[in-house]
């Protein structure tokens, strides 16, 4: 299989290499870790959420498509401000005095404060996404995954109070 597509090696590298690709250790290949294997990446690669630069390159997208990754990189990073502000604040508030009580205090304001800026980020990248669906110079897959990542990152906006 390999010799047809250019590939060819001896028995002893086939092997290293192999094992090198074999992730579960069960002396099988599956069909991940053999595209893993093929193109030479690492599980790190594939489970990586931002895409490669190589995939968003300023000449593989329409303008509407890069204004599009812009808006949900904006979204992402407004997202991630407000997780280390937490993670920040929940280590302060695990010990005990006043600091301790004061990060609980800024904690609360920050869970129940109005998110105006992230549902501005988030409909400003819905409205990018719906422009760039129609455009043809977006790599494939690229709009699906853009679509998928908007609706993971709606369920992350708080939900109305009762």
């Amino acid at each position: 299989f390999l010799e047809q597509l250019g590939e060819t090696k001896r028995i002893v590298e086939l092997r290293a290499d192999l094992r090198e690709s074999d992730l579960d250790f069960n002396r099988r290949l599956s069909f991940l870790e053999f595209c893993l294997f093929r193109y030479k990446k690492k599980v790190s690669d594939f489970l990586r959420r931002d895409p490669p630069a190589e995939d968003c390159a300023p000449g593989s997208m329409s303008p509407a498509a890069m204004k599009a990754q812009e808006a949900l990189q904006a979204v992402r990073s407004e997202i991630n401000r407000i997780e280390n502000l937490k993670a920040d604040l929940e280590s302060k508030a695990a010990g005990s005095g006043v600091k301790a009580m004061q990060a609980k205090n800024e904690l609360q304001q920050l869970l129940t404060k109005d998110n105006t800026e992230l549902n501005r980020a988030l409909l400003t990248a819905e409205a990018a996404l719906r422009k760039a669906g129609g455009g043809g110079d977006i790599p494939p897959g690229s709009m699906w995954w853009m679509n998928r990542e908007l609706t993971e990152m709606k369920k992350y906006r708080p939900q109305k109070r009762q």
